[in-house]
């Protein structure tokens, strides 16, 4: 299956892939489903190493995932949502800091991913679009700033001193 990505979420891609300057780029499709992302990854240096889904799901990471951006299209060609979450989740956890999707925001489209369930798995909205009637996101998830800090997970409301001799805990 080919399907074409709209040209604003391509041009973000590409300054979120120039932005990140990463010393890896691991592109992950499979061979049925072929997402429009060569022209894309083409212009990049160093080029993009293709994995398949399976071999996501089978093997362990050979390095580390120091400088590593994974790049990735709906559904990777998998018609079974739940090993397309195993999927995105081993690349979360194992092979990339940083992992970018691009998706068609519709969950009845063979390769399209609920935007509810993409924020459960960590992933943060970059850019939303629409084009035809398909609402299109380029999502991404970064290691070191998934998660926002709360204001309360900080010294000054940790140890309350003002109350060591007040109460007994």
């Amino acid at each position: 299956m080919n399907h074409g990505v709209p040209p604003d979420i391509a041009a973000a891609l590409r300054r979120a892939l120039q932005d990140a300057q990463p010393e890896r780029v691991i592109h992950v499709q499979s061979e049925r489903d072929r997402c429009a992302l060569g022209a894309v990854l083409e212009t990049l240096e160093p080029q993009p190493e293709v994995l398949s889904p399976h071999r996501i799901l089978a093997a362990r990471p050979a390095s580390p995932p120091t400088g590593t951006v994974c790049v990735t299209c709906g559904r990777m060609g998998l018609a079974d949502q739940r090993r397309a979450e195993h999927v995105l989740a081993r690349l979360r956890d194992l092979y990339c800091q940083r992992v970018l999707l691009v998706t068609p925001l519709d969950a009845r489209e063979p390769h399209g991913w609920p935007e509810a369930q993409l924020r459960a798995l960590g992933f943060l909205r970059l850019l939303r679009t629409g084009q035809a009637g398909t609402d299109w996101g380029l999502f991404g998830f970064d290691l070191y700033d998934y998660k926002t800090t709360p204001d309360w997970l900080n010294p000054r409301y940790w140890a309350n001193p003002h109350l060591w001799n007040r109460y007994r805990w």
